[in-house]
């Protein structure tokens, strides 16, 4: 026992007086436990959320108040009961046991973890893998905040795992973070081209308008995927003035897609997207900005079809500065919006990561059940994080820009209850 409970705010809220002699066991977010007040076999876990020193007219010197937050009412196996009553009036409390914690926060193998909890950091935090892929993620935080290497904890367990990983590079960071054998180089224009396949026009057909999406669903019904063919049609083709423009200004951007070497002129030969046990880094380096869009939506649809049919292993697809393509003012966003809201059901887990989530669609971010959120200091972002999370008041909201390098908090379905953890290496 560290102490007694001396006053109760509310259900969800208490203080106890530490003892004297366990002073240098208790700090902010450890865990503790004290009796369920029906006299069940059951736990009131709690964490505390802030120290007080105090002064009493009995007692010589200062004592410390721990002000603690009740997270729930469990049994040893970490089944959980509801709490009907508040605490009793001086209760003892002690450290919560860390084989009690490990069945609330940690799952066994498959499973990927996610940090080591602040409260008790011999527990590690961990979600079953099934779980995870069945999901879709967020990552936001500032520069420097640590969002990086969550990353690259989750991506190399899931490649360990035999599954399937895809990065949207754009900085030529993640060929650092994973082993050299695992990766699968792709550059646009070099080892990767777009195919004249369903993907590319129904992505294709969101930046034209409906003249030329007509013409375009015209002209691919007659030559399929050979684009040589179609450029030869173009230049031959007779018909009424409206059309004429719609497939100039059609052949003018397939051409200029074809210029970049993005297209592939004739039909392309099956190649799977992913790779079970790699992670395919896609560089998009040098890809010029207006064309990013496209291309990543196309080959998501791609992902999202061989997944459908199986070709591919359950993937996880990591797409960094997501405010640059789920900003509804700029880009055409229904492509990463389905695949986010699809995906999980057929094991696509798609990690999107930025730093301004106040630029992103909040439905899409919201659709994101596992959410890691580093140190946010802008007001408007952090207004935005507590409109899309399903799982944090007030109080977990409020200590998000006092997070230190990598420390995040963690909140989802399969987590247990909003977590503060370390971002390690290893476990």
């Amino acid at each position: 026992m560290i102490g007694r409970v001396i006053f109760i705010e509310s259900i969800n809220k208490f203080s106890f007086l530490v003892s004297e002699d366990s002073r240098q066991m208790v700090f902010e977010n450890c865990y503790v436990v004290s009796p369920d007040p029906s006299g069940r076999q059951f736990h009131v876990l709690s964490q505390i959320e802030s120290l007080d020193e105090i002064s009493t007219p009995d007692v010589e010197g200062t004592q410390i108040k721990a002000n603690c937050r009740i997270l729930g009412n469990y049994d040893s196996s970490g089944k959980q009961k509801p709490l009907t009553r508040p605490i009793a009036y001086g209760s003892s409390v002690s450290l919560a046991n860390p084989q009690f914690l490990r069945n609330l926060f940690h799952s066994p193998p498959p499973s990927i973890s996610l940090g080591k909890p602040l409260g008790n950091p011999d527990v590690p935090l961990s979600v079953a893998l099934d779980d995870f892929q069945r999901t879709a993620t967020l990552i936001t935080g500032t520069t420097g905040s640590g969002k990086t290497k969550a990353v690259s904890l989750i991506l190399n367990q899931f490649i360990q795992q035999n599954g399937a990983c895809v990065v949207f590079d754009f900085n030529k960071e993640y060929s650092a973070l994973v082993p050299e054998e695992k990766i699968n180089l792709m550059t646009p224009g070099e080892t990767f081209f777009i195919g004249m396949d369903d993907q590319f026009i129904e992505v294709f057909s969101k930046e034209l308008t409906d003249h030329e999406v007509d013409q375009l669903y015209h002209i691919y019904s007659l030559y399929g995927p050979d684009l040589s063919s179609m450029f030869r049609a173009f230049e031959s083709v007779t018909v009424d003035k409206m059309r004429v423009r719609a497939y100039k200004s059609l052949e003018r951007k397939l051409r200029t897609l074809s210029s970049r070497r993005l297209l592939a002129t004739k039909e392309k030969p099956y190649e799977p997207i992913v790779r079970e046990n790699k992670c395919t880094i896609v560089d998009l380096s040098e890809l010029e900005l207006k064309y990013q869009p496209l291309f990543i939506n196309y080959l998501l649809k791609l992902i999202h079809s061989q997944r459908k049919k199986d070709i591919i292993p359950a993937t996880f697809v990591i797409i960094e500065e997501a405010d640059r393509f789920l900003n509804t003012r700029e880009v055409p966003i229904s492509i990463i919006k389905e695949i986010v809201l699809q995906g999980p059901k057929i094991k696509i887990n798609v990690c999107l990561i930025t730093q301004r989530p106040r630029f992103c669609d909040e439905i899409v971010l919201s659709n994101c059940r596992l959410q890691i959120f580093h140190t946010t200091r802008n007001p408007l972002d952090i207004e935005t994080l507590s409109r899309v999370s399903q799982y944090l008041d007030s109080y977990y909201i409020s200590k998000i820009p006092y997070l230190t390098k990598g420390q995040a908090l963690i909140s989802g379905p399969n987590v247990v209850f909003p977590i503060f953890v370390n971002i390690v290496s290893e476990f």
